[in-house]
C-alpha cells in the first residue's frame, strides 16, 4: 500500500496471504516480509525458514530479487540457536558472523525431515551461494509499527488529495481492507495491484472495518477478539474467486438483509426520520445494528427500558447516557431540551451528520425527533419501536416464514420426522416467532430435541389463552428456563444484575465463561464491538423480554458473584482509577451495587469490603445522570445516614458532591455539609495510623488522604489548614515508606505514597518547589518498576512543570531523562487522558528549557494518536491536549512533516468541542498563523477578544502575533502596549507574583519582536535586555539564553537564531510545499474557521 501510494505508475504489487508482499518494479523484484509487535522472531524456526525458502526460490529464478524484513521487534525479541543473528541485525555484519548464521541454519535444517526446505538447504550448504543470497537480504529492526505507518499513509493521502484527515482515514482503511481480503484469493490476478487499480477501487464499509481490526492486532490482549471479528467480517465479503468466503444465504439473513437494504435506500433518497416496527424478537435490533454498521456514519444506541419510567425519564436518561458516551460536558446538569441540542451537536462533531439508530423507542418523546439532526448536516434517525409516529417513512419487519422458523430452530440439524413435525406445529401456533424458534434451538442445545418436551410445549401453546405474541414468547422462555443448567441460569442472572443488554464476555467471572459464547443458552454472541473506553471486546447480548422475564421470575442468587466482580474492579488499582473512562463499566458497577442492596448483602456497613464497595459506588455516581437518586439509595437521610458511612466513603462523597453539585438541591448541600464535618471529625480523632494491621486501618489512610486533598484544593483554605493538609500527606508518605520497607503489599503502598506525593505537588501545599521536585524524583528513581503507568506518567508530567527548581536538583540531563522516560511510557496502554496531558507538557517543556527532542515527541504523538483513533470518545476528549502537543512539537521544525503535523493539529482543535470555547479558538488561531494564514488567525482572535470577559491575556497576545505575521507590526505594538498597561495584564483577578512576572516577560518578548518587524531595533534592544534580567530573576535560564541570542542577531532577525525565527521557520516549511497543497490546506483552514465561529455560545 505504501509503495503504491508513492504514485509510481509502473509499480506492480502481488499481495500474498497474511504477511508476504512481493513488489515488482521493472526488472527488479523486492520481497518484503512485514512483522509487527506480537511475539518474538527466531531465524531457526519453521515459519522463518518457510519465508527464506520462498525467497530462495525467487533468488534462484531472478537475479534481480531483493528482500527486506521490516519489523518493530527489538534485538531482545530476536533469537536463534546462536547469538549471531542478533549481532548481525545490530550491525556486526562481517564474514565470521555470517558464517555462524549459516552454520546455525544448517544445524536446524539437518534436524528436519528431508527435503522440507530444498532450495534453502542447497543455498546453506554452499558458503558462496549463501554469501550471495544473504547479501540480498536487508533486516530493518525497530521500524515503525503498523499504526505509525497507517497514520503516515493517512497524512500523505490527506495532503496529496486535499482532504480532511477523517475522510483520508476512511479511504486508506478501505484500500487496506480490500487489499488484505484480496490476499486470500486463489486467483493470482485478484492479488495483483497497481497504482491505477488502487485509485479506482471502491472499497466497502466492511473493508474499512477489517483494516481497523487488523491495525488493532498489535495489542495482544485484544488479538483473539479481533481475529474472531475478522472471521465474521470475511463471511460477509464475496470475492470473484473460485472459493467464495461468503456462506450460502439463509432465509433469516435474506429477510433481515432485505429490510436493511430498504432502510438504506430510504436514507439515500433523503428520508431523515425512519421508523422500524415489528413484533418482539423477530430481529429488529439485528436490522438496526446492520444499518448502523453498513452506513459510514452510523451509530447504534439503545434507550433504557420504559417499564417504571415516564416517557420524559426514558428519553432524558437515554440521551444522558448517549451524551456521556459522546463526552458532552455537564451531561447530568442539563434538562431535556438543551440536552437534545448538545447531543445533536456532538453527533455531528463525531461523524459529519451521524445516522443514529435508536432502539427500544417504545414511548413518544416530548420533542420532534428532527431536533436530533442538525440542519444541512445530512443526518438521519432510525427509531426502532412504536413510540415515534411523526416520521418520513415506516418499515415493518415481517415475521419469519415457516422455512425460516425451522431453520432457526434446528440450525440445519437433521430431525426425526416426529420432532420435525412438532417443530412445524409449534411454529404455526407461535405465529412463527423468531424468538420462540431461538427458544427451541436453545432447548436442543441443552437436552436435544426430545419429542415429549416438544409435545408438552405444543400443548401449552394450544391450551393457553394467550392475548398477545409477548405472552407466547414468555411461555417459550419459561419452557427453556426450566431446562437450563445451574451454570446457564447463573450466567443469565449475573448479566441481568449488571443491568445491561449486552456486556463484554471478559466481565463474567471465570466459572461462568465456560464454553464458547456462540453456544451459551438464551444469549446471543454479539461479536466484537468498540464502546467508549473499552476498545474492541467480544460482547454477549440478552433479549429484553428474556431479561425482564428472568428478572421477574428467577430466584437465582448471584450476589456473591456480583460482589466478587465489583470488588475486583474496586481493588485493582489501575482499573479502579480508570473506571471513569469506561461509561459502560461505571453504569454496570452502579447497577450491580444496587442489586446487592436489593439482596440486602451490603449496606456500606462495618466490613472493609462493604466500605470499599460503597466508596467506589459513590465515585461512580459522579459519572451517571442522577447523582442525587443514587445517593438516596444508601443515605436517604442526609444527616443521620451520612454520619454512619465509613470514613473512606465520606471522603469519596466529599469528592463526588463538590460545591457546584451540592448547590443543585438542599439534599445534596446538606449531604456534603454533613460528610465534610464527619470526615473532619474522623480524621481529627484518628489521624494517620502509626501502623496498619487491618483493612480498616488502610481505609483510614485513604479517608485522611481525601480530607487532606480537600484542604489543599479549597482556594479559601487558611494557612493553618494548608499546613495541616501538608502534614497529613507527609505522614501518609512516611507510613507508606514504612509499610514498603516491611514488604507488606508493596504495590498498594507504593500507590498510596505516589498519590500522597502527587497531591503535595499538585495542590496548595506549603512545600517549596525544590522539596516538591525531590519528592517526585525519588519516586521516579525508586518506584518506577511497580507503579502503574498512568501514575508514572503523571509524576513525570508534574516534574517537568517545575520550572523554578535549581539545576542541582533537576539538571538539564535529568530533564531529558524524564522526558524520554515519559515518552516510552506513552507507548504502553494506560490512561490515555494522562498520557495526552504528558505529551502536551513534554512539547512545551522542550521550548521552556531548551532540552529534549521535538522530533521524538512528534514521533510518539503519531503512534499515540494512531492508537486512540480506534476509540472515538477518548480521541474527542484528548484532542485539545493532542492538538496542542502536535502544534508545539512541530512549530520548531522546518520540514513538510512538521507542516502536516500542524495541519493535523488544526483538525483536532476543530473537533474538540461542540460549543464555542475561547481556549480552543485561540489555539486554532495560533495553528492557522503557523500554517501561513495570519489573516484567518486575526479573524478568529477579534471575536475572542471581544467576547472573552475572564482573561484577555492569551487571546490578545495571539492577536498581536497575528498582526505582526500579517505585516501590521504597528497594530501589534499598539495592542501589546495596551495589554501591558491593563490591570492584571487583562485578567479579572491578580495572578501570583511568579506567574505575573512570566506573563509580563512573554508580552515584552512579543513587543520586542513587533518593534523589530517595525524596524525599531533600539526599542527591541531595550526590551530584550530588560527581559534577560527578569527571566534570570524567575529562574528561566533558557529564556535568558534566548534573549541574549536574539540580541546578537538584531541586524538579521528573520533567520535561524533571530528573534523572528518563528517567521523564518514558517517560510522554510512552506518552501517544501506545492501550490496545490497550499491551496488545499487553505481551503481546509477556511472551513475550520467558519465552523469554529458558527459553534453555539454557552
Amino acid at each position: 500500500m505504501e509503495l503504491l501510494a508513492s504514485d509510481t505508475p509502473d509499480l506492480v504489487v502481488a499481495v500474498e496471504a497474511f504477511e508476504d508482499v512481493v513488489t515488482v518494479a521493472g526488472a527488479s523484484v523486492v520481497a518484503i516480509q512485514v512483522k509487527d509487535r506480537l511475539g518474538t522472531f527466531s531465524l531457526t524456526q519453521e515459519k522463518a525458514c518457510k519465508m527464506l525458502e520462498r525467497w530462495a526460490v525467487g533468488a534462484s529464478s531472478n537475479k534481480n530479487f531483493r528482500f527486506v524484513f521490516l519489523s518493530t521487534q527489538q534485538p531482545g525479541n530476536l533469537y536463534d540457536s546462536s547469538s549471531a543473528f542478533v549481532r548481525w541485525v545490530q550491525g556486526k555484519q562481517d564474514s565470521a558472523t555470517r558464517e555462524e548464521i549459516r552454520n546455525s541454519l544448517a544445524g536446524y535444517l539437518a534436524g528436519l525431515p528431508s527435503p522440507t526446505f530444498p532450495y534453502l538447504a542447497g543455498i546453506v550448504a554452499d558458503e558462496l551461494q549463501f554469501e550471495r543470497f544473504w547479501g540480498l537480504v536487508q533486516w530493518d529492526l525497530g521500524t515503525e509499527s503498523l499504526t505509525q505507518r497507517f497514520d503516515r499513509l493517512v497524512t500523505h493521502t490527506a495532503s496529496s488529495q486535499g482532504l480532511d484527515r477523517e475522510h483520508a482515514r476512511n479511504i486508506v482503511s478501505g484500500w487496506l481492507g480490500e487489499m488484505a481480503l484480496s490476499a486470500s484469493s486463489a486467483v493470482l490476478d485478484e492479488r495483483v495491484w497497481t497504482y491505477s487499480r488502487l485509485r479506482n477501487s471502491t472499497p466497502s464499509l466492511r473493508d474499512r472495518q477489517l483494516a481497523e481490526f487488523l491495525l488493532r492486532t498489535d495489542r495482544s490482549e485484544e488479538l483473539l477478539a479481533a481475529v474472531a471479528n475478522i472471521l465474521a467480517l470475511l463471511q460477509h465479503r464475496t470475492l470473484n474467486s473460485k472459493a467464495s468466503l461468503k456462506p450460502p444465504a439463509s432465509a433469516s439473513s435474506t429477510r433481515l438483509d432485505s429490510k436493511m437494504k430498504q432502510i438504506l435506500d430510504a436514507l439515500l433518497s433523503g428520508k431523515q426520520r425512519v421508523a422500524l416496527r415489528g413484533r418482539p424478537g423477530d430481529g429488529k435490533t439485528q436490522v438496526g445494528c446492520q444499518v448502523a454498521a453498513a452506513h459510514p456514519d452510523g451509530a447504534y444506541f439503545e434507550l433504557p427500558r420504559s417499564t417504571g419510567r415516564t416517557p420524559e425519564e426514558v428519553w432524558l436518561q437515554g440521551l444522558q447516557q448517549l451524551g456521556a458516551e459522546l463526552l458532552v460536558a455537564d451531561v447530568t446538569k442539563l434538562e431535556l431540551k438543551p440536552l437534545v441540542s448538545r447531543v445533536r451537536d456532538a453527533l455531528v462533531e463525531n461523524g459529519r451528520g451521524r445516522v443514529l439508530v435508536l432502539d427500544n423507542a417504545d414511548v413518544a418523546p416530548s420533542f420532534d425527533i428532527r431536533d436530533l439532526l442538525r440542519a444541512g448536516a445530512g443526518g438521519a434517525c432510525i427509531v426502532i419501536g412504536p413510540g415515534v409516529n411523526d416520521v418520513d417513512a415506516t418499515f415493518s419487519l415481517e415475521a419469519p416464514s415457516a422455512e425460516e422458523f425451522l431453520e432457526i430452530s434446528t440450525e440445519g440439524a437433521q430431525l426425526e420426522p416426529r420432532s420435525r413435525d412438532l417443530v412445524r406445529v409449534i411454529g404455526e401456533l407461535s405465529d412463527h416467532s423468531a424468538l420462540i424458534a431461538s427458544c427451541l434451538r436453545w432447548l436442543n442445545q441443552t437436552s436435544g430435541f426430545v419429542p415429549d418436551d416438544l409435545e408438552e410445549f405444543e400443548q401449552t401453546l394450544r391450551a393457553g389463552n394467550f392475548a398477545s405474541i409477548d405472552q407466547k414468547i414468555e411461555a417459550g422462555i419459561h419452557k427453556t428456563w426450566a431446562c437450563l443448567s445451574d451454570l446457564d441460569r447463573k450466567r443469565l442472572a449475573f448479566i441481568i444484575a449488571l443491568g445491561q443488554v449486552q456486556v463484554p464476555v471478559l466481565w463474567l467471572p471465570e466459572p461462568l465463561r465456560v464454553g464458547s459464547p456462540r453456544n451459551w443458552v438464551m444469549l446471543n454472541d454479539a461479536g466484537v464491538a468498540s464502546r467508549a473506553g473499552l476498545g474492541g471486546e467480544r460482547f454477549v447480548r440478552i433479549h429484553r423480554l428474556i431479561a425482564a422475564w428472568v428478572d421477574a421470575h428467577s430466584d437465582v442468587d448471584v450476589a456473591s458473584e456480583v460482589r466478587d466482580a465489583l470488588l475486583s474492579w474496586a481493588r485493582q488499582s489501575d482499573l479502579a482509577d480508570e473506571l471513569k473512562s469506561h461509561p459502560l463499566r461505571i453504569q454496570s458497577f452502579v447497577n450491580g451495587y444496587r442489586y446487592l442492596l436489593r439482596r440486602a448483602r451490603t449496606c456500606g456497613g462495618p466490613s472493609a469490603e462493604d466500605a470499599a464497595l460503597v466508596e467506589t459506588y459513590i465515585d461512580c455516581l459522579s459519572h451517571v445522570p442522577d447523582v442525587e437518586a443514587g445517593l438516596r439509595l444508601i443515605v436517604p437521610d442526609p444527616v443521620g445516614d451520612v454520619a454512619r458511612l465509613p470514613p473512606v466513603a465520606l471522603g469519596q462523597l466529599v469528592d463526588t458532591v463538590g460545591p457546584m453539585i451540592a448547590s443543585k438541591s438542599d439534599y445534596l448541600r446538606l449531604t456534603r455539609q454533613t460528610a465534610v464535618a464527619e470526615l473532619a471529625r474522623s480524621v481529627e480523632a484518628h489521624g494517620v495510623p502509626t501502623a496498619v494491621v487491618t483493612d480498616e486501618d488502610e481505609q483510614q489512610v485513604s479517608a485522611t488522604h481525601h480530607y487532606a486533598k480537600q484542604l489543599l484544593k479549597d482556594p479559601n483554605s487558611s494557612e493553618e489548614q494548608r499546613v495541616k493538609g501538608t502534614a497529613l500527606l507527609l505522614a501518609i508518605d512516611a507510613l507508606s515508606a514504612a509499610m514498603i520497607q516491611k514488604g507488606d503489599r508493596v504495590v498498594a503502598w507504593e500507590i498510596h505514597r505516589a498519590q500522597a506525593r502527587l497531591q503535595l505537588v499538585r495542590g496548595r501545599s506549603t512545600l517549596d518547589s525544590a522539596r516538591r521536585a525531590q519528592l517526585l524524583l525519588e519516586l521516579a528513581d525508586r518506584s518506577s518498576a511497580v507503579l502503574p503507568t498512568y501514575l508514572m506518567v503523571d509524576l513525570i508530567l508534574l516534574a517537568l512543570r517545575l520550572d523554578d527548581v535549581p539545576e542541582s536538583i533537576i539538571s538539564p540531563d535529568k530533564r531529558v531523562h524524564l522526558l524520554n522516560s515519559g515518552l516510552k511510557l506513552c507507548q504502553h496502554e494506560s490512561n490515555p487522558h494522562v498520557q495526552a496531558r504528558f505529551l502536551r507538557e513534554a512539547a512545551q517543556a522542550i521550548r521552556r528549557h531548551g532540552v529534549g527532542s521535538s522530533r521524538d515527541v512528534l514521533d510518539t504523538l503519531r503512534s499515540f494518536i494512531g492508537r486512540v483513533r480506534t476509540n472515538e470518545a477518548v480521541l474527542r476528549e484528548t484532542s485539545p491536549d493532542l492538538a496542542q502537543a502536535l502544534f508545539k512539537s512541530a512549530e520548531s521544525l522546518t520540514d513538510s512533516n512538521a507542516f502536516d503535523a500542524i495541519a493535523e493539529a488544526l483538525d483536532l482543535f476543530a473537533s474538540a468541542r461542540s460549543h464555542f470555547d475561547a481556549y480552543i479558538v485561540t489555539r486554532a488561531a495560533a495553528v492557522a498563523r503557523e500554517l501561513g494564514f495570519p489573516l484567518l488567525a486575526q479573524r478568529l482572535m477579534m471575536v475572542v477578544v471581544l467576547q472573552d470577559e475572564k482573561d484577555k491575556y492569551w487571546s490578545t497576545l495571539e492577536l498581536a502575533k497575528a498582526y505582526r505575521w500579517a505585516g501590521d507590526a504597528a497594530k501589534g505594538i499598539e495592542t501589546l502596549e495596551a495589554l501591558l498597561a491593563a490591570p492584571n495584564l487583562g485578567a479579572t483577578r491578580p495572578h501570583p507574583p511568579l506567574e505575573h512576572a512570566r506573563r509580563s516577560c512573554a508580552l515584552r518578548d512579543e513587543l520586542a519582536k513587533a518593534h523589530l518587524a517595525h524596524h525599531a531595533q533600539e526599542s527591541a534592544r531595550g526590551l530584550l535586555e530588560d527581559n534577560a534580567i527578569k527571566y534570570a530573576e524567575v529562574g528561566l535560564k533558557q529564556m535568558v539564553s534566548d534573549c541574549r541570542q536574539w540580541l546578537s542577531c538584531l541586524d538579521n532577525p528573520r533567520a535561524k537564531g533571530g528573534a523572528l525565527e518563528d517567521e523564518w521557520r514558517k517560510d522554510e516549511r512552506l518552501r517544501h510545499l506545492s501550490l496545490e497543497r497550499l491551496r488545499a490546506t487553505e481551503e481546509r483552514a477556511n472551513a475550520v474557521v467558519a465552523k469554529l465561529l458558527s459553534l453555539p455560545r454557552r
